[in-house]
């Protein structure tokens, strides 16, 4: 059998970046962002204090050292989102002014809003919802085993990530449109199967 009848035998085809991209799994997926470091940042703080909190728990002793560690990683989290991440990659910004009068304004601006569903979008809203969800199923955990301290930290690191979940929230219209579809669809569901459990 020649070159050519083995060449022929092999199943040839062009890839192209796109099939490439989703052959390699997450680091594809990052690929395909417009802004992929930052995407990569991004995530890398939110697992750093989530990581650190959790490890260094089980295998070191000291307790300020864990504080100052989680507290430092989450607010560097909590800055990234807010300033750089928000406005990279979903074009949304927030911030909060005090007036003379001592109240204080939000202000949720998303004029350059980020209108198509994109890899740097998908990242930093899942990212955004998943920090939140794991430090408020760790806050409750540690509330429940009555580890006090520990549920210190959680808190703490829950009203950063929870504080830009808010901000952001506010700022984004097409999430809010999805989560009225998403509610809409569960009321619906619930009116249907109530129906149908009447039926019988």
């Amino acid at each position: 059998m020649d070159s050519n009848d083995k060449n022929t035998g092999v199943k040839s085809e062009n890839k192209d970046p796109e099939n490439l991209n989703e052959d390699k799994g997450v680091v594809g997926y990052i690929s395909q962002a417009n802004h992929p470091l930052i995407c990569i940042i991004t995530i890398l703080f939110k697992l750093s204090s989530l990581t650190c909190f959790i490890l260094l728990s089980l295998l070191v002793d000291s307790t300020a050292l864990i504080y100052l560690l989680v507290i430092l990683l989450a607010s560097f989290d909590f800055w990234m989102t807010k300033n750089v991440s928000g406005r990279k990659l979903v074009g949304l910004r927030w911030w909060n002014e005090v007036k003379e009068d001592g109240t204080e304004v939000w202000i949720f601006e998303s004029k350059n809003e980020v209108k198509e569903s994109n890899a740097d979008t998908r990242i930093f809203w899942l990212c955004t919802y998943l920090s939140t969800a794991a430090w408020t199923i760790i806050f409750i955990w540690d509330i429940i085993s009555f580890k006090w301290i520990w549920a210190i930290i959680a808190l703490v690191c829950l009203v950063f990530s929870g504080t830009n979940l808010y901000g952001f929230f506010k700022c984004s219209k097409k999430q809010q449109e999805s989560v009225s579809k998403l509610s809409a669809k569960a009321v619906v569901s619930v009116a249907e199967k109530g129906i149908e459990y009447g039926k019988k």
